[in-house]
């Protein structure tokens, strides 16, 4: 497994800061020879070469913060752009257990009022409401190859009220 991940954090103006991350990730496996029970049970696979599961060679993260302090209140708001390359949930790198590249888009604002105990977070996740796989498994060919995949939120948004005491 090799990789390498770069973090930056700008500061562009007092209130105004642009954070960076990027990770590059070559997991594959050496040496690994298997049968897979799912289709070909009796047939040995070599599969060095092939990436791990759920280990997507690219990712990157670009978000944009704002701050501002208002007489009775602060605003705090982000964007965040999320992107994450093709992966595969199984070892074998079959059509049925993989997941494109995606991107996804987040945002919030937060207001927390002066000489005050409470926020209020606006808040929204996949905002452009993709369809993204976060697992996926392949069943026996008893019942069927069935596809059991589970599903990252689709667009979510809402309102948070925080009280601290």
């Amino acid at each position: 497994i090799k990789g390498i991940e770069l973090e930056t954090i700008a500061l562009i103006t007092d209130n105004l800061t642009l954070k960076f991350n990027a990770a590059y990730l070559k997991a594959e496996f050496a040496e690994f020879v298997t049968a897979n029970t799912t289709f070909t049970p009796n047939v040995l696979e070599d599969l060095a070469g092939n990436p791990l599961p759920n280990s997507p060679r690219t990712q990157a993260d670009v978000s944009l913060e704002y701050y501002s302090d208002f007489e009775n209140f602060e605003i705090k708001s982000r964007v965040q752009y999320a992107y994450t390359g093709e992966r595969w949930f199984n070892e074998f790198q079959e059509d049925i257990s993989y997941q494109s590249s995606t991107t996804v888009l987040n945002a919030n604002v937060l207001f927390r009022f002066e000489n005050s105990d409470w926020s209020l977070n606006i808040w929204g996740r996949n905002l452009t409401d993709e369809t993204i796989l976060s697992h996926v498994n392949v069943t026996s060919s008893t019942i069927g190859h069935a596809l059991l995949a589970t599903l990252m939120p689709p667009r979510t948004y809402g309102l948070t009220a925080s009280y601290e005491f």
